[in-house]
Parts: structure tokens; C-alpha cells; sequence
């Protein structure tokens, strides 16, 4: 390996490959470092670690931002970094590329911040301009290590705009519920316009929140969208303890460690998926530890509610594949895969076994109608399949 490639293991790259009516081409890829990005070169950043793509300045070409969570800022290790390359009609152009970072946005980096570590789009105040929520789940808060915080950069016709930024921590004042240390609040995000007033609003995992004394059993914040951006006016709080929340919560759950939106049941409305990827279940008679979970959260007129959510995990009926310690819900997609108009869910179960090959990895697939997902047709993908290239191995995590 030469000291290029081994350089950029160390501190991360991203390609771009473009469409075309024939599908993607590698003609006039485009790779992208530290440095291509504008930044300079800095061992262990992991540039790249998150990515995610909006129109921050409305010229209807896509931008891109890519994070570097462990990046050093100012002497502080981990404390992190997003690059912002904005789109033209030749692709993504570097000479406008953008670096933010806590200092940049003068509420001062700090080390393990982990500022990049989530990142999600969404117009959250209605002007046609994407705005871009940055998570930093290590963030300390006064004595209490790793509570978080989510930072929001409102979009504007010049891009992505320092002027009204707003921080968001459990303790902001009116939050719905006290911080305890160790929530990780951020360490997932999600956009949508839950109550479907004309506003994107902001889901924030905190899997690490404590929930009536029990440690890590995680929870979701979600903040709605006004003319003024997100407010915190009528903020929620859900939790497994939630009411009409399905099940109930346990030490090391980590409730809300992965997000996803969508309209699942075709209302108009955007519903939220949250992933408990350490839910222990009883299955097949045996207590599991890390079986894993999904909850489908319904978008309403007065925002998401556990009325008439869903729950799905391998002690669904009908789900197919092997009991066990799979970490199901580890990873989320959506999409009409069988082109009906309807929402998909494929899930990601990586610690799955497979005949007897351990942890080689799933990939479950729900299929939508106009009254959600259902269990009917339901798939499970692999790499012992006839038709997937490779083969299991143990270890693969297939969905990782």
C-alpha cells in the first residue's frame, strides 16, 4: 500500500460517482479529501464519517456536507467539523466549499464534542431554503459528560448562514424532560413535517438518556418547525415508558439510537421510525439480549403520537429469519421498492445469523400500503441468497 492510500484510510476521502439515463458512470468522478474539501490535512478526523445533501442556497442544484467528528479543532481532540461543497450545473465545486465548526459558529469547539458525529436536513422555517441540524453527542454541559447538543444553520440564498444559528441542549429552558449526563442527546437526527403545517421539524435521538433510573434505556426529542425556525413550543419527549408506547424500558436499550422519517401510512403526514438496536426480548421462550426493535411513530395534526404506532421486531408474527441477539433495527432505509406508491422499510439486522454462520448479517424488508407496514410479503436478504454475489462469513454484519 502506498503512503497515499494509507493516508487517506487514516483520515477519510469520499467519491462521487454522477447519473446518468444509463445509471451511475464513472466518467468524470469526483474524489474529495480534507483538503480537496478546503480544510487541511488532519490524521484521524474520519472525513466522511456522515454525509448528507440539501439545496442550502435554492439554486436547485444538491450540496453536500460531509463531517469529520473526530477531527482536532484548536488543539481539542475529537472535537469535530463539517466541509459544506456546494452543487453547480457541472457537479459539486470546491472553490466555494465552506468549513464550519463550534468555534466558527462562535459557540467554541471543546474536545469530544464530536460535532459531524448525525447530521439531517429539513426547511425547519419555511423559506425554501434547506437548514442543516448538526448533532454533537459528546458535547459536556456544565459537570455532566457527554449530555449533547444539536446545532441548527439556517439556509439562505448565499448558502448556509451563521446569523440565527441556534443550539439546542437538554437543558434549554421548556425541554421536556431534566438532563441526567450521559444521554448522547443528538447522537441521532431526523426531518419531517410531522403535524404537516408547512414546516420541517427535528427528531433527536438520545439513546443514552436514563428513564426512571434506568441507565441507557434512551429516549426522542422532537422539536416543530415555525416561520422563526424550530421553537420550543409544544416540544415532545418519548420514551419506552411513554404512553401508548409499546413495551417497556430497560437499562442499555438505547431507544432512539438510529432515526428515519417517512409518510408509512400515506396520510400526508411524516412518521418517524426509531430504532432500539439493544431492546432485550423474549424469543422463542429464551430472554435475548441485543434482539433489537422498531417503533413507527404517526405524524398527526398535532404532531407524532403513539396512537396506533407500530412495533416490529423478530417477535413479530411472520417476520422471517433466525431468533437471536441480531441487533435488528441497527440500521434503516426507506423506499417504494415495488413501485406501488406505497413506503418500504428495509432493516438492518447485522448480528443475524445465517445457517449456522454467526453474525453474517441481514437485511429485513417490510412492505407499505395505505395502512402502513405490513408483515405480508415480508423479505429477508442475504449473502447465502442464489441471487447476492459473495457468501456469508462470519462476522460479515451484512446492514452494517
Amino acid at each position: 500500500m502506498d503512503a497515499g492510500a494509507s493516508r487517506h484510510l487514516v483520515r477519510g476521502a469520499v467519491h462521487i460517482l454522477y447519473g446518468t439515463a444509463a445509471g451511475l458512470t464513472s466518467t468524470d468522478t469526483q474524489f474529495f479529501d480534507q483538503v480537496d474539501a478546503g480544510s487541511t490535512a488532519n490524521t484521524k478526523g474520519k472525513f466522511g464519517r456522515g454525509l448528507t445533501v440539501g439545496d442550502f442556497n435554492g439554486d436547485s442544484f444538491a450540496d453536500l456536507v460531509i463531517s469529520e467528528p473526530q477531527r482536532k479543532v484548536g488543539g481539542e481532540l475529537n472535537a469535530g467539523q463539517i466541509d459544506v461543497i456546494y452543487g453547480s450545473a457541472t457537479g459539486l465545486d470546491t472553490t466555494t466549499a465552506e468549513i464550519w465548526t463550534m468555534t466558527l459558529l462562535a459557540f467554541v469547539s471543546r474536545a469530544d464534542d464530536e460535532f459531524g458525529s448525525s447530521l439531517t436536513r429539513g426547511d425547519l422555517d419555511g423559506d425554501g431554503f434547506d437548514d442543516l441540524a448538526v448533532g454533537l453527542p459528546g458535547r459536556r454541559t456544565h459537570a455532566d459528560n457527554e449530555i449533547g447538543a444539536v446545532v441548527i444553520i439556517y439556509g439562505t440564498a448565499g448558502g448556509l448562514d451563521s446569523a440565527d444559528t441556534q443550539i439546542w441542549e437538554p437543558t434549554t429552558p421548556g425541554m421536556n424532560s431534566m438532563p441526567n449526563g450521559h444521554e448522547r442527546f443528538g447522537d441521532a437526527l431526523a426531518s419531517g413535517d410531522f403535524n404537516d403545517d408547512g414546516w420541517d421539524d427535528l427528531a433527536i435521538g438520545a439513546p443514552g438518556k436514563v428513564v426512571n433510573s434506568l441507565t441507557k434505556a434512551g429516549a426522542v426529542h422532537v422539536l416543530y418547525g415555525t416561520a422563526a425556525g424550530l421553537d420550543i413550543s409544544g416540544n415532545q419527549y418519548f420514551h419506552q415508558n411513554s404512553s401508548e408506547v409499546d413495551d417497556d424500558a430497560e437499562t442499555k436499550d438505547q431507544f432512539g439510537a438510529e432515526l428515519l422519517t417517512a409518510d408509512f401510512n400515506d396520510d400526508g403526514r411524516t412518521d418517524l421510525a426509531i430504532s432500539v438496536i439493544r431492546e432485550s426480548l423474549e424469543l422463542a421462550n429464551v430472554a435475548t439480549a441485543d434482539a433489537g426493535q422498531v417503533h413507527i411513530l404517526l405524524g398527526s395534526i398535532t404532531g407524532l403520537t403513539a396512537n396506533g404506532s407500530q412495533t416490529w421486531s423478530m417477535k413479530s408474527n411472520g417476520i422471517r429469519g433466525v431468533k437471536g441477539s441480531n441487533k435488528f433495527g441497527s440500521s434503516l432505509a426507506v423506499g417504494d421498492f415495488n413501485d406501488d406508491g406505497n413506503i418500504d422499510l428495509a432493516i438492518a439486522a447485522p448480528a443475524e445469523m445465517v445457517g449456522s454462520i454467526a453474525a453474517a448479517g441481514v437485511v429485513h424488508v417490510l412492505y407499505g400500503t395505505a395502512n402502513g407496514l405490513e408483515i405480508t410479503d415480508n423479505q429477508i436478504w442475504n449473502q447465502d441468497r442464489d441471487d447476492i454475489k459473495d457468501d456469508c462469513e462470519t462476522d460479515d454484519q451484512l446492514g452494517q
